[in-house]
Parts: structure tokens; sequence; C-alpha cells
């Protein structure tokens, strides 16, 4: 069967999709540079996502990183809480992958949508993602980017942690941190992030860690940490707590859970929890205790 391949609307070679076994269905999802299209298997007639640079990215060495990061990340990663990749394209044009298709939506989304969200969801959402920043640490890797963006939350409520442009390789000297100048904000969490550490903003597995706490305040408030506050009162320490905060806006809010969350978002290195495995093992926790109150 010949396809038509060469539509302006197309960022996608529908040929060359249905050469490789597949059909090609509708787009899906954009990404800042890719497409995201759903395709179907001819035999089987399952349902993949197939994941492609857009032709005015194919020469930008950052977006084609990000591709070759998945790839890599799927081959040293076996969790069900991080993508599947059935095939990978990345080290020339057309720079694609192709994996398990989502039919659900992002955390982002659902804050949007549904905040505050309850708390059993949050945790069980939140642990998840801990989980997942775990698998990425035994094989020596961070994130890099834990947003709700890059969480995707399937039908049966488990997440899928995505977008690995960021992920490094474990920096040896983890816990080093040094005095900061305050440097100009990109967004809300650069913002946050930028005004309210007393170092620099935390990288690597810290900016991972960090990254979790702002995912448990911003579920549970419907908002980032300080947002009411100036960046004035803020770098002068005339605010409060994010723990007290937390519980100001939501009083049914544990005290372990609101200290849990300061200690993440804490600027105090020594403070913050060590890994992602005792996160995770904190917010498990957490949830027996709310099944058995």
């Amino acid at each position: 069967m010949a396809l038509t391949t060469n539509s302006p609307r197309l960022s996608i070679d529908p040929q060359l999709v249905w050469d490789l076994g597949y059909e090609l269905l509708d787009l899906a999802n954009s990404t800042s540079c890719c497409d995201i299209w759903e395709v179907r298997h001819r035999t089987t007639y399952e349902i993949y996502a197939w994941k492609q640079l857009r032709p005015e990215f194919e020469t930008d060495a950052v977006a084609q990183q990000g591709l070759q990061n998945e790839a890599a990340v799927a081959r040293l990663v076996q969790s069900p809480l991080l993508p599947i990749v059935t095939c990978a394209h990345v080290n020339e044009r057309p720079y694609y992958l192709l994996y398990e298709w989502f039919s659900g939506d992002t955390l982002e989304q659902a804050i949007q949508e549904f905040a505050p969200l309850p708390i059993r969801l949050t945790l069980w959402i939140t642990r998840q993602s801990a989980e997942a920043l775990d698998a990425l640490l035994q094989v020596g890797l961070v994130h890099g980017a834990v947003q709700p963006d890059n969480i995707l939350i399937r039908e049966n409520g488990t997440i899928c942690l995505t977008e690995f442009v960021q992920t490094r390789r474990v920096a040896s000297q983890l816990t080093v941190e040094t005095p900061r100048r305050l440097t100009p904000a990109t967004g809300p969490l650069d913002d946050y992030v930028a005004i309210t550490t007393l170092h620099q903003p935390p990288r690597g597995l810290a900016k991972d860690l960090h990254g979790l706490g702002i995912l448990l305040f911003r579920s549970l408030t419907g908002h980032f940490p300080f947002e009411q506050h100036t960046a004035a009162e803020i770098v002068s320490g005339q605010h409060g707590d994010p723990a007290l905060e937390l519980r100001r806006a939501r009083p049914e809010v544990s005290e372990k859970l609101a200290h849990l969350v300061g200690d993440l978002l804490s600027p105090i290195p020594e403070r913050r929890p060590k890994n992602p495995a005792s996160v995770a093992h904190r917010l498990m926790e957490l949830e027996i205790e709310s099944l058995l109150s």
C-alpha cells in the first residue's frame, strides 16, 4: 500500500511507518521539539506511540540528545514506572522512538483540573515517582526534570516517569553546594528555587528529591510553595516553613506528611532525605497510616 508522504501537515513519513508494519492514526501530542503520533500494528492491532523530532529540530544537538537519552534509559532500566521502548532510531534522520501507548493524563493536567488532589492519591503518585527515581539511581542515573508535566498517569492509576533530556550520570560529589547569587528566573519552579535556597539551586540527586517535594506540595494545595510571598520576604526570611504553610492550606494533612514535604524542600542539605528509596519508604508508611485511619 502506497501512502502520500509529502503532506506539509505531517512531521512524520507515513510510508516509513507503514513499511515498518504500523499504520499511522493521529497526532496525539506535541512537546517542545517532538510530535507524538498514535500508530497501530498492522498485524496485532496493538496501539503504540511514535515520538519523532520535528524537521526543524533534526539538527538540534540538544533535541537529539533527548531522544538518545530516552533510548539509553530504556536499555539500562527495566521498570514498569518508566517507558518501554520497542524501537529506537536515534543516531540518524529521521530521529524517532516507538514505545508503549499511554491513554491517561499527566499529573500537571490532574493538578490543573482537580487540585487539591486527595491525600491518598497524592501519596500513591508521589511514591511511585520516588520508586521510578530509585530505579534510575540503581544504574547511576538522575532524572533532572521531576515535574508534573513529565509524569503520566495511566488509566489504572499507575504512573510513568517520562522525558529524559536532562538525565545524567550521578555526580561524584552529590552533597557539595556552594553559596549562591540570585539568578534570573524563567518560570515558577525556577523562581522558587532561585530565591528560597541558601545555596546553589539543587542539582543532580538533590534536584530530583526537591522535585518530589514540589510534586507533593502542588498536588496537595494546587500552587507552588511560598507563591504568596515576594522575593524580598523570602530572601529576608519573612516567610513560613513549607510544612506549616501546607498544614494551613490543608489542615487534614498529617504532621508526618507535612514534615516530609518540609524536609524535601529544605535549603539545608543535612535535613533532606538521602535518596529516593528513603522517600518512597516514608510515603509507603504514610499510605498505610492513611488506610488504617
